[in-house]
């Protein structure tokens, strides 16, 4: 007679039914995977530049900088994105003046570069209400002097301006799921092998 003995070691099970007791860590490394997903695509908006090839702001840099993970519980991971700014781009909606009646949108890379005529960037500024162009009022200003001088228009000052949501703002969903699967898989695997959580 031949027996067999076959002896198991259990300790990852039990390492395993811990940590669904308690699933902190799972969740937090979801969450990292998922912040790191998300400053990876902010780099990469970042990177895209303007589409005028005017001298860039930097805005999906600054969002970038403003993800972080919270460290998660038991019943909860969270990624924390602090910039208000960027609901804008996610939902879109029409922007109003905070300050005077007219928004001033830039109409040169110059113009984009001085930034809010507010803040005097840009000298010898004047208004005019121009029939071309559109029409409505613009901020202009003389270039040359004398007979040759030429007019150019800076900005166009407008009551408000709406924009449509950026269906890119964000990664996509099933970008994220993924990665947060993936790390969460990899947490479990190394506790059945016998490994710890962290």
């Amino acid at each position: 007679m031949i027996i067999l003995n076959i002896k198991t070691d259990l300790s990852g099970l039990n390492s395993l039914q811990a940590l669904l007791a308690h699933p902190a860590p799972v969740l937090d490394a979801g969450s990292r995977a998922i912040g790191n997903d998300l400053r990876s695509h902010f780099r990469a908006r970042n990177a895209e530049g303007n589409k005028r090839g005017w001298p860039r702001t930097n805005f999906w840099s600054k969002i970038r900088s403003q993800v972080a993970e919270m460290p998660a519980t038991d019943t909860e991971g969270k990624v924390v994105i602090a910039a208000p700014e960027l609901a804008q781009k996610i939902y879109g909606g029409t922007i109003t003046p905070k300050r005077g009646k007219f928004l001033a949108l830039p109409m040169t890379a110059e113009a984009k570069k001085a930034g809010s005529p507010r803040e005097g960037g840009m000298a010898d500024l004047f208004i005019i209400n121009c029939l071309k162009f559109g029409g409505g009022l613009w901020l202009a200003r003389n270039k040359g002097k004398g007979k040759r001088a030429a007019l150019e228009l800076q900005y166009k000052l407008v009551p408000s301006v709406t924009q449509a949501p950026d269906p890119r703002a964000l990664p996509p969903p099933e970008t994220l799921e993924t990665s947060a699967g993936k790390a969460a898989e990899t947490i479990i695997g190394r506790v059945l092998r016998g490994g710890g959580a962290s």
